[in-house]
């Protein structure tokens, strides 16, 4: 019993000091979609398209999933490293 009292405080405790992409600044939520597919406006992923017909260079602009931002350590990693509160 005192274990598993010990571990939901420890649990609170790291959860309160979290750092959660959903409270970040750069966390871009759209419309009618769920916050766990938010997307991370701190790190883009630019294409270019030339398109065919017209023969124009399309630039498009998205963003990487939060998910995947910190999941991969020279982003944002499961640390929050380039985190900052809105």
């Amino acid at each position: 019993m005192k274990v598993f009292i010990h571990g939901i405080l420890l649990h609170g405790i790291c959860m309160s000091n979290a750092l959660f992409c959903k409270i970040c600044k750069f966390f871009i939520q759209q419309h009618g979609i769920p916050e766990s597919f938010g997307k991370c406006g701190l790190f883009p992923k630019v294409e270019q398209d030339f398109f065919l017909v017209t023969g124009i260079m399309e630039q498009k602009t998205d963003y990487n999933y939060c998910s995947t931002a910190r999941y991969i350590d020279t982003m944002c990693g499961e640390k929050g490293t380039h985190y900052q509160e809105k």
